[in-house]
């Protein structure tokens, strides 16, 4: 595998991450229930979706790092 593909799966990987990430902040923006029993659940959920809105952060973090260390991407190296 050279560069250039390994940089191409790394570009793929940001914008499904991209994606998720606001996929998990327009879920986390909506609106709740009136009924109690239902906002506990939703709720609950909130804190799945805080969870995979940080790891999803965290990962693009990284995939950029990498991108920005890849001699083919102008500016680095």
């Amino acid at each position: 595998m050279n560069i250039t593909s390994v940089e191409a799966r790394l570009r793929e990987k940001l914008a499904q991450l991209e994606a998720r990430l606001a996929h998990v902040t327009k879920d986390m923006s909506s609106s709740h229930s009136a009924d109690s029993g239902e906002q506990a659940v939703e709720r609950e959920n909130d804190e799945v979706l805080e969870c995979i809105g940080q790891e999803a952060q965290t990962s693009i973090q990284h995939v950029r790092a990498a991108l920005a260390m890849s001699p083919e991407t102008p500016g680095s190296g």
